[in-house]
């Protein structure tokens, strides 16, 4: 009996430790994954964290883990990475898959306590890639209420808005269906107490597995995107901060923007009815919301997507926004100039500014007889090139009227006319296209002042 129990007893420790090594082996088939995963991540940015962990089915834990730019300087801290995988048996060839550059078909990651302090490290690099990733376009920094001289989403304004840090969850979940050849990925942020976005998007591929350059090697045609924002805190904060910097009340504050963006619109060739600039106004108010979708007519390439133009192509877009409860097709408020405004204007323009236009040479040659005449008698100095020259930021009050290009010490750059000086706070108008508009920045943050001669 006794030899009976020995032999049971050294069995049970046999699958014992059998077991214990075929976890501690899937850990480490967990951490070679994980290792492999942060090789993949975008130039410049790397994953330093605490401790790995899994389970049985394809669920890895990274706990205490930071988002770090290649010089180790600023960057974001993260409590807990949870990344879903198919399973036990995806885990055993990760790593060699991940080498390849192949990712599973099918994945959810989960960013937990994410939080990224806004630094002077943090800012102007978050700042560079939002820019870099915003179509340029002159509505957009008035649409998106970028005040202070800010670009829009700034975390600069952020900042001044006494936001010292983003605290947040980001989840992102894609699945590769191989038999439609269709790609879908969906992303959720929600910024703790100031909002929260959702976006998807659907694109088709014969790319036979994702992988983060899959559009680099195959071809890529967007079926689909939506993106939508819900309000949480951060429209009271931004609209009293836009509101204090022009010294006005909020409500008088909103009115006035309201009717600059009805006017921008207005002059970009948008038909916006009263209702639809009411509709904006509850929009970018306390507890807002909208969604944006867009589905082309004809799917478009994802390198002609990259390529296109917001000003010029957007309605190649075929976008539609949900204001409200209302939803507005935007190609069905837009009136392109016709044909032959167009080409009436081109006239008009090469008859009056190109050199030597004009049908009275006569006339062309008094002009310029009398303005030699002038620069001769000293009344006018003769016509030079201007150009943009250094000046000392103390001596800003001495050039009011005057064309100017500002640098905050951020990197931020504003140029127009310096309508005035109020203690502090600069008031410069921005000249565009379709109008100006005028920008408060505060003297304290400058770095750099060039004055037009």
């Amino acid at each position: 009996m006794a030899r009976t129990f020995v032999w049971i007893g050294a069995a049970l420790l046999v699958v014992l430790l059998s077991l214990v090594g075929s976890y501690l082996y899937y850990q480490q088939l967990a951490s070679a994954a994980v290792a492999q995963f942060s090789r993949q991540l975008p130039d410049g940015l790397q994953l330093v964290y605490e401790s790995v962990s899994a389970d049985t089915g394809g669920r890895i834990e990274i706990q205490n883990a930071s988002l770090l730019p290649a010089a180790g300087v600023g960057g974001a801290r993260v409590e807990r990475i949870v990344l879903h995988t198919p399973g036990f048996s995806y885990l055993l060839t990760a790593e060699k898959q991940l080498q390849s550059g192949l990712l599973p078909m099918s994945g959810r990651i989960e960013l937990q306590g994410l939080n990224l302090p806004l630094s002077p490290v943090n800012i102007p690099l978050i700042d560079s890639l939002v820019s870099a990733s915003l179509a340029d376009s002159e509505a957009l920094p008035v649409i998106l209420m970028a005040c202070g001289g800010h670009d829009p989403l700034s975390l600069q304004q952020l900042y001044e808005m006494g936001v010292a840090e983003l605290r947040s969850d980001l989840n992102i979940h894609y699945q590769h269906a191989m038999q439609e050849r269709m790609l879908r990925a969906e992303l959720e942020y929600a910024a703790d107490k100031l909002f929260s976005v959702r976006g998807s998007v659907q694109i088709m591929s014969d790319a036979p597995a994702p992988s983060p350059r899959m559009f680099e090697h195959y071809a890529g045609w967007l079926q689909q995107a939506d993106f939508s924002f819900q309000d949480q805190g951060y429209h009271q904060q931004r609209n009293l901060y836009c509101a204090s910097l022009d010294d006005d009340i909020l409500d008088q504050y909103l009115k006035f923007h309201r009717e600059r963006v009805t006017a921008n619109l207005r002059d970009l060739g948008w038909l916006i009815s009263p209702e639809m600039a009411y509709a904006y106004q509850r929009v970018m108010s306390p507890r807002g919301d909208f969604e944006l979708q867009i589905k082309p007519r004809r799917a478009l390439m994802m390198t002609e997507f990259k390529q296109l133009s917001l000003d010029a192509d957007w309605h190649r877009l075929s976008p539609r926004i949900r204001l409200g409860s209302e939803w507005l097709a935007l190609n069905e408020l837009y009136q392109a100039p016709e044909q032959e405004t167009l080409i009436a204007t081109i006239q008009h323009q090469l008859q009056t500014e190109a050199p030597g236009a004009g049908k009275d040479e006569d006339e062309q040659r008094r002009r310029t007889r009398e303005a030699i005449q002038r620069a001769v008698q000293g009344g006018h100095q003769a016509e030079r090139e201007k150009a943009y020259q250094p000046v000392e930021v103390v001596r800003i009050t001495e050039f009011v009227g005057h064309w100017v290009r500002l640098e905050t010490y951020f990197g931020r750059q504003v140029h127009g006319t310096l309508e005035r000086i109020e203690g502090n706070m600069l008031y410069v108008d921005q000249h565009m296209q379709q109008g100006s508009a005028i920008y408060p920045i505060d003297k304290t943050k400058l770095a750099r002042l060039e004055v037009l001669h």
